[in-house]
């Protein structure tokens, strides 16, 4: 009887290894073809090519502004990464450790902030931005995206589950709430700020609406922004080009979460555990 058990669990086993690797490469295989494609000609993309063929990658350095492009992402990404842990975690320090009047509500009406659909403030947003006189500027695409709702509730979450007897500890050394939060608390949430950091650069890399709407020149440009121009300026679309700068846009997103993996899962751990 225990005999059979173990045939049938191995059974299971080996269908849902294979269920999950079919499953892996369906989502692979579009990004596999998408690097076929970046060394193919326009005229040859539906063909597996024979040799490497770098012009693509020459010829959307030479007739583009692809290298403004991806430093402007690069710039506001990183900006925005620096800005949102900082005001994410002060902000949750706050929610979570400090007593004072109204600090439950205060935090209930933050967080609701995040039911309100993206589309509906864009209006009043280009408003506002257009009187302050930020459009078209790197301010427009940082300020918005370096207060976050979510982050503050990811770090919130985090802090709680932090034990009150090292902060307890560092008050007996003499320590006051800003020599807690940097001393005690951000050194025992990196695997949390490494996670929010992550999705912060993730999220500001492929952003396209905001740039689309509040920008305009190609001083500013993003990324995103820059692969649309290359698609929509072409009388014919050429899939080889098209392909090559898609292939540069999803390439820091790949290396970020390669590098990141480790403090990613560990966060996620630790989150699921913590609760």
């Amino acid at each position: 009887m225990m005999v059979k058990n173990r045939k049938l669990e191995l059974v299971y086993n080996v269908l849902f290894y294979i269920l999950m690797g079919a499953i892996g490469l369906t989502m692979v295989f579009p990004l596999f073809w998408m690097l076929l494609s970046s060394f193919r000609d326009a005229a040859d993309i539906s063909m597996t090519p024979k040799t490497l063929d770098w012009r693509n990658y020459l010829e959307i350095w030479r007739s583009t502004n692809i290298l403004r492009y991806t430093l402007n992402s690069l710039f506001v990404s990183l900006f925005v990464v620096v800005c949102q842990l900082i005001t994410s975690a002060m902000a949750a320090y706050a929610f979570s450790r400090l007593r004072f009047k109204g600090r439950d509500l205060i935090f209930f009406l933050y967080i609701s902030t995040m039911m309100v659909p993206h589309m509906v403030v864009l209006v009043p947003r280009f408003i506002l931005f257009k009187q302050l006189g930020m459009l078209d500027s790197y301010w427009v695409l940082i300020l918005p995206p370096a207060f976050s709702a979510y982050g503050t509730f990811m770090l919130r979450q985090f802090f709680l589950g932090i034990d009150r007897e090292l902060e307890e500890a560092a008050i007996i050394d003499g320590c006051g709430n800003w020599r807690i939060f940097i001393n005690v608390i951000l050194p025992l949430s990196r695997p949390a700020l490494a996670t929010l950091g992550i999705f912060t650069f993730l999220s500001s890399w492929r952003s396209f609406v905001d740039p689309l709407i509040f920008t305009d020149s190609e001083r500013v440009r993003v990324l995103s922004l820059g692969i649309y121009t290359i698609k929509a300026s072409a009388d014919s679309i050429d899939w080889g080009l098209l392909m090559t700068a898609s292939v540069i846009m999803i390439l820091p997103m790949i290396l970020v979460f390669i590098f990141g993996q480790k403090y990613f899962m560990e966060g996620i751990r630790m989150g699921g555990v913590k609760g």
